[in-house]
């Protein structure tokens, strides 16, 4: 643009006037975002939605949606075990197992108890007894059971008509957990169970939930049922007793008392 262009451009007072407000207006929008982002920086950075608790509660309870709000919190200062808002769904109904104060953000800790805890948190009730049980070598290679989990016990037994298996506990809880050894929290009567089981049949534990409750009706499991469609070992003939210290063979009746004590 030639000197004598410019010069007509700016010619007119009008021009000058609203080339001056845009030239202002552009650098107030640059000072403004200047400013936002250096308060910004210096405040923690940008905010984060985060749940806090609206009231106090103590370990075991569970966390209800009346309990909880959003509350928007600088990055620099949300913890790196902090519930975000998009988690809400995922915490709603579950227990805490730490005291979490009033206006205090929830972390994902405070649904799992720590290592050093566990064992404290399952302690042994009145009118409970305390049986030791191997885990088994599968489990203890995965190292899935620790103190306080709830697990279930399957019972593999040797009978007349072949084999069977069934699940003569549920919901049983670890008290402690060392090595390949496992303290289970039990009644009499099912420590009673468990002692005459284990003379009789080999056990596998599996690891349930710690939020899972349900009692399922489960059948037993044999050849019959699982690879011929369901046949009912109990309807059978009558069941022959097994040889003289035998300590494999355990007669249908007796299993079938096991399950009526459990299920009293």
């Amino acid at each position: 643009m030639s000197p004598n262009n410019v010069q007509v451009m700016f010619a007119s007072p009008m021009r000058r006037f609203l080339i001056a407000v845009i030239s202002g207006g552009f650098a107030i929008v640059l000072l403004y975002y200047y400013i936002d982002k250096t308060l910004l920086e210096s405040s923690g950075g940008e905010r984060i939605s985060v749940l806090i608790s609206t009231k106090a509660v103590r370990p075991g309870e569970r966390i209800d949606g009346q309990g909880v709000t959003m509350q928007t919190v600088p990055t620099a200062y949300v913890h790196d075990n902090s519930v975000h808002e998009r988690d809400r769904g995922k915490v709603l109904g579950r227990r805490v197992y730490r005291q979490i104060a009033a206006n205090q953000p929830l972390l994902w800790s405070d649904f799992d108890a720590p290592e050093g805890e566990r064992s404290a948190g399952a302690s042994l009730s009145k009118g409970m007894r305390a049986m030791a049980m191997p885990i088994g070598e599968s489990m203890r290679k995965a190292q899935l059971i620790r103190s306080g989990d709830t697990v279930d016990i399957i019972f593999h037994f040797t009978v007349p008509q072949g084999s069977v298996a069934v699940t003569l506990f549920q919901r049983v809880v670890i008290l402690e957990q060392t090595g390949d050894v496992a303290v289970l929290a039990l009644t009499p009567e099912q420590a009673e169970q468990l002692a005459f089981a284990q003379a009789h049949g080999g056990a596998t534990m599996t690891l349930r939930n710690r939020e899972d409750t349900e009692q399922k009706e489960l059948k037993q499991v044999s050849f019959p049922n699982l690879l011929s469609g369901y046949v009912d070992m109990r309807s059978g003939g009558s069941v022959t007793s097994p040889p003289p210290n035998s300590k494999s063979d355990l007669p249908l009746q007796l299993l079938e008392q096991l399950k009526q004590r459990q299920g009293k």
